[in-house]
């Protein structure tokens, strides 16, 4: 008998907020790999005492004659090039003064903030009733668990506040939400149990780390970086001594450039940091619900009572009242994936791969060891955990979602690889027209679309076991482990095709001019190379398989009729023509068996109902089986010629297929269907 469905919880897996987070320390931990103040290059300078004297002899030298800079002699290069400014050092130095910064913030931050706004205990005597209350309610509440009531008798706002480091844990009562004490206990006990329901979260130490490490990261790589490009606009030097080698912009105009890039990437760095403040507030008002759900209409007349004034409740932290009104009635806001985490996950990826796969982190000398796979890692786990949340809800309520994650994965990719650090420093080494950089970008945004659509297809059909499961997290890590081993092996791959664009355009191979059509070559080349490794073959068979199998309540359909039809049709005369063609070179059939096994690929993806991808390759697989058994007849072909050619018939399929099935994917929303809801899941 199967287990009824039961309906997710906005804590089903990691809440938004530890999603969230890991964003944030991409961000902050990604940029000083290329951008980091000159004051960390002075510290980190290797220049002996001893030799400082002979260094300036050589720089004068180097510099002797007016307008130009000379070689240094033999003499003179050991000593020029030996007292130059360690990058690695200086990253090390930026890591570590970012780390002691954020460290220093969360531990003496409490004491600070509570000095500075003059917070007092309450007072047992003044307030017996009051303190009674509120030791009654964090017993019931947070068993275990410790916490100091504090009092802004200054603040006449209704208000609280949960803060802390480990092992101290405060909540902040104003003097307006006291008044409530004997007013309305309602919605008195509905802040309380807000406030509370913070700690129960643990997101006091996320939250404090995020408030220190966005402020460290100002401090540190922001502000200089601005003076810097606002003096260069001034004075009308690049920020570096070799831009007047810029391909499209010198002088001033690098300083702009630079100025801009600073200021998204600030706009990117906040918009991480407002995701994980907007989330708190909205997963401790879902743990106030499973506590006390009669808490949701005192609740609700605060929200409102903030609209009708026009403003959000206490911080621009919070959410929208409309937005928190909504998610006690409604899961949606909590669970669903949404644009705004999806497109800061998409630039955080590509921010991460930037340092290990960018032309800067991989021909300078002193290059820096990176662990880009680590963050992928990370971050392939919190997409993982969103998309099967967003997907349980979507299941759920029989409502469709996924098409704007997509959208924001696919502006993101490319959106974080323009703002990478080392988008300025590739132009500086290897000069190239900025129309072959943005041709480049738009294998990232396919891969981008392509990544959510199979994400959202892995998670949908797995989300219904999830929901069955009486362990949850046991039942997620399968599949959550099938996309972070995936996106592991195959995102070296794809961001390595940017410099291999650009190297491809600098020594003209292929020969194309259109930078499009250039892009292009170099992905499908690059791509085909790891699809002749017979290890790929396997690997894209589970990845077009195992998500449609999985789901238990929508059966696989075989294949229809009409799709075996042409199938075998393409295939009979795929067999006529080359055995027609026999006399010709090898090369013009494989041509030809790859056309129509991409052919084939494309119809059956337009006639199929469910799973058109897999059905596509498959039935070109028939193709190429014929195109092999075909070629076998003109020359001998070994195990591994087989497949290489096996492996450029289901490349040619497996990308048909895709575009095939994209308008259908981007414009059909998945119909309502029989919920079956069971208990609701209450969080351990």
């Amino acid at each position: 008998m199967t287990a009824p469905l039961r309906r997710p919880t906005p804590f089903l897996l990691a809440s938004g907020t530890s999603s969230a987070f890991v964003l944030l320390i991409s961000v902050v931990f990604t940029i000083p790999t290329v951008w980091h103040p000159a004051l960390f290059n002075v510290l980190s300078t290797r220049t002996p005492p001893g030799e400082q004297a002979a260094y300036a002899r050589c720089m004068a030298a180097m510099y002797s004659v007016p307008g130009r800079i000379l070689d240094p002699t033999p003499e003179c290069a050991p000593i020029v090039n030996g007292a130059g400014p360690d990058a690695r050092v200086a990253i090390l130095l930026v890591f570590a003064t970012l780390c002691l910064l954020t460290a220093a913030q969360y531990w003496f931050g409490p004491l600070w903030r509570i000095r500075r706004r003059r917070l007092r205990p309450i007072d047992r005597e003044t307030f017996p009733a009051l303190c009674e209350e509120l030791d009654r309610t964090a017993r019931e509440f947070l068993p275990g668990g410790r916490v100091e009531f504090l009092l802004d008798i200054v603040n006449p706002a209704v208000d609280g506040l949960a803060f802390g480091r480990a092992g101290r844990r405060y909540i902040v009562l104003s003097r307006g939400l006291l008044t409530l004490f004997g007013r309305d206990p309602d919605l008195f006990r509905a802040v309380l149990l807000h406030e509370l329901a913070h700690v129960r979260n643990r997101d006091l130490d996320i939250t404090a780390v995020v408030l220190a490490m966005w402020r460290s990261f100002l401090a540190v790589i922001l502000v200089p970086g601005a003076f810097g490009a606002v003096a260069g606009i001034i004075i009308g030097m690049p920020p570096w001594i070799n831009g007047a080698t810029q391909a499209f912009v010198s002088g001033p105009a690098l300083a702009w450039v630079f100025a801009a890039q600073l200021a998204a990437l600030t706009g990117l760095a906040w918009l991480t940091r407002y995701a994980v403040l907007q989330a708190r507030e909205l997963h401790a008002d879902a743990r106030v619900l499973t506590w006390r759900p009669d808490a949701a209409a005192p609740l609700r007349r605060l929200f409102d009572a903030a609209g009708q004034r026009g403003r959000p409740l206490r911080r621009r932290t919070h959410p929208h009242v409309a937005t928190r009104a909504i998610a006690l009635t409604d899961d949606g806001p909590l669970l669903s994936q949404g644009f705004a985490f999806s497109f800061a996950l998409g630039a955080c990826f590509s921010l991460s791969m930037d340092a290990a796969t960018s032309l800067t982190g991989t021909l300078r000398q002193d290059a820096f060891y990176w662990p880009a796979e680590v963050f992928v890692l990370v971050l392939a786990i919190a997409l993982s955990i969103r998309a099967l949340r967003a997907a349980a809800h979507a299941d759920a309520t029989g409502t469709a979602g996924g098409v704007r994650a997509r959208l924001g994965l696919t502006l993101g990719l490319p959106v974080g690889w323009l703002l990478a650090p080392s988008r300025m420093s590739d132009h500086a080494m290897v000069p190239f027209p900025v129309a072959v950089q943005l041709a480049a970008v738009l294998v990232l945004a396919a891969a981008g679309w392509l990544l959510g659509l199979w994400v959202d297809r892995v998670m949908a059909a797995w989300a219904p076991k999830v929901r069955a499961a009486e362990r949850p997290v046991r039942a997620a890590a399968v599949p959550i482990a099938f996309v972070v081993v995936t996106v592991l092996l195959a995102a070296r791959t794809v961001y390595e095709t940017q410099y291999l664009v650009i190297v491809a355009h600098l020594t003209q191979d292929p020969p194309v001019g259109d930078p499009v059509l250039l892009a292009v070559a170099v992905a499908q080349r690059y791509l085909f190379s790891h699809f002749v490794i017979s290890g790929w073959l396997p690997l894209t068979v589970a990845l077009l398989v195992l998500p449609p199998l999985a789901r238990p309540h929508t059966p696989f359909r075989p294949i229809g009729p009409r799709t075996l039809l042409a199938g075998a049709l393409v295939g009979v005369l795929t067999t006529m023509l080359t055995v027609a063609l026999l006399r010709s070179s090898t090369v013009d059939i494989l041509a030809l068996g790859t056309g129509f096994g991409a052919g084939a690929a494309a119809a059956t993806a337009v006639w199929a109902r469910t799973a058109p991808v897999l059905k596509g390759v498959l039935v070109a697989s028939v193709v190429g089986a014929m195109t092999v058994v075909s070629l076998a007849e003109l020359v001998p072909m070994s195990w591994k010629l087989m497949t290489f050619v096996l492996g450029q018939v289901l490349e040619a399929a497996l990308l048909a297929a895709l575009v095939a099935a994209a308008p259908r994917s981007l414009w059909n929303a998945k119909g309502p269907s029989p919920v079956r809801e069971g208990p609701f899941v209450k969080p351990r």
